[in-house]
């Protein structure tokens, strides 16, 4: 039963640890998706002038 326990809180800990790294990823690519629109938005501009 210990044995048990202690697996099922390392499967716990490393789903953390993923949780973790998704998160960043998904911040990641809002920030290149927000830059990208940026840097659309200024050329648009730029175009229209």
């Amino acid at each position: 039963m210990k044995r048990y326990i202690k697996k099922s809180e390392s499967y716990i800990k490393k789903s953390e640890s993923y949780i973790k790294k998704s998160e960043s990823y998904i911040f990641v690519i809002l920030l290149s998706i927000i830059q990208t629109n940026i840097f659309y938005n200024i050329k648009y501009k730029i175009i229209k002038k």
